[in-house]
C-alpha cells in the first residue's frame, strides 16, 4: 500500500463555505485512480483521510446488487430533503391545495433552473437498514428496505465483503466501529457487519457536503457499481484537491463525516448507463435504540424537552 501525506489546501472554514456548490476543474490538484494502485491518504499529523484499494470486492457479488440497488434507489432527489448535496436552495413543500407547507424540500425538477434540472434530472437515492432518533421523529426503526426485505438479501454478500475490507485496510477504525456494533440490537445491523445503514445515490453527482449522523471515529464505505459507459462523477475532497476515480470493485474508505466532499458532472448519454454508489456507516446513536417496543414506550413517555439520548458521562 503506497501512503501519500497531504497537506490541506484550504482551511475547513474555508471549504464549508463552500457547501452546495459542485466541484470545479481548478479545485482538483490530483486525481486518484485504478492505474494508483492501493493508496492510503494522511494528513501531516498522520489521520486518515481515505484509504482506495481498487479491484478487491468479487464481482459476482457486486453484479449480483446490481438490479436490487437500481429498484431500491426509488427516490428523486428533486423533491426531497438533501439539499445541501443537491446543490440547490430548500424551499417549502407545496401542498395538494398549491399553497405552501411548514416542510422545507428540494424543490420540483420543474421549479429548478435549466442547469440544475439538468443536472438532477436521473439523480434518485435511498436509505437502507435502519435510523436513529431524530426531533420529528423521536424513534429508532427499520427502514422499507431493511435487512429482511427480498431486495436487501442478495445485496448483503456486497456489504459483507466491503465491512471485511474496512477490517482489513483499516483495523483501527474497524475495532472501534466493531466495538458499539456487539452493544447495538442486531435487527439494527445489516448481517455479517458493522454497519447500521447503506446509503444508494443513483446517477447522482452530489454538491458539495458532509454526511450527517455518522459516527465519529467511524468510517464511511464506499464502492460505486457501474453499467454502461459515461465519465466523470470523480469523488472530490476540496479541502485537499483529491480526487478519486473509483467504480465497480473498487473501494474507498473515508472519514465521509469530517471531510467536504462532492463529485464532479456525469458526462454520458442519459439512460445509457448507472452509477450506483453505495455509502456504508453506523449512524453514531444507534447503540442506544430499544428495539422496536422499547422504542414504541419511550416515544409514548418522553415529554417535551426531554433529550432523545442519554446525556454523555
Amino acid at each position: 500500500m503506497r501512503v501519500i501525506v497531504r497537506e490541506p489546501l484550504m482551511s475547513a472554514a474555508e471549504a464549508s463555505r463552500l457547501s452546495g456548490t459542485q466541484p470545479k476543474p481548478s479545485q482538483i490538484k490530483e486525481v486518484i485512480c485504478a492505474e494508483s494502485g492501493p493508496v492510503q491518504a494522511t494528513s501531516p499529523a498522520g489521520q486518515s483521510l481515505f484509504t482506495y484499494i481498487p479491484n478487491c470486492l468479487p464481482m459476482d457479488v457486486c453484479t449480483a446488487a446490481y438490479a436490487p440497488i437500481v429498484k431500491m434507489a426509488k427516490h428523486m432527489v428533486a423533491g426531497g430533503n438533501r439539499g445541501t448535496a443537491a446543490g440547490v436552495a430548500m424551499a417549502p413543500q407545496k401542498l395538494a391545495d398549491g399553497s405552501d407547507g411548514k416542510r422545507m424540500r428540494v424543490p420540483q425538477l420543474r421549479d429548478m433552473s435549466e442547469v440544475d434540472r439538468e443536472r438532477l434530472q436521473g439523480a434518485m437515492h435511498n436509505v437502507i437498514g435502519s435510523l436513529d432518533r431524530r426531533p420529528d421523529i423521536p424513534r429508532c426503526r427499520l427502514t422499507e428496505y431493511n435487512a429482511g426485505h427480498p431486495l436487501v438479501q442478495p445485496c448483503l454478500p456486497l456489504f459483507q465483503a466491503m465491512d471485511a475490507a474496512f477490517a482489513q485496510y483499516e483495523p483501527d477504525a474497524h475495532a472501534f466501529q466493531k466495538m458499539l456494533a456487539e452493544r447495538t440490537l442486531p435487527e439494527y445491523l445489516l448481517p455479517g457487519t458493522t454497519f447500521t445503514s447503506a446509503t444508494i445515490n443513483r446517477n447522482w453527482p452530489t454538491s458539495y457536503h458532509q454526511d450527517a449522523g455518522d459516527l465519529p471515529g467511524g468510517r464511511g464505505v464506499l464502492t460505486a457499481i457501474r453499467g454502461g459507459a459515461f465519465t466523470g462523477c470523480l469523488l472530490t475532497i476540496v479541502e485537499y484537491g483529491i480526487a478519486v476515480d473509483f467504480g465497480t470493485q473498487d473501494i474507498l474508505i473515508g472519514n465521509t463525516h469530517g471531510l467536504w466532499h462532492g463529485n464532479t458532472p456525469i458526462v454520458g448519454e442519459p439512460g445509457t448507463y448507472e452509477r450506483l454508489a453505495v455509502v456504508l456507516y453506523y449512524r453514531q446513536n444507534m447503540h442506544h435504540c430499544l428495539g422496536a417496543e422499547g422504542e414504541l414506550r419511550f416515544h409514548r413517555h418522553r415529554k417535551l424537552g426531554d433529550s432523545l439520548y442519554p446525556k454523555p458521562i
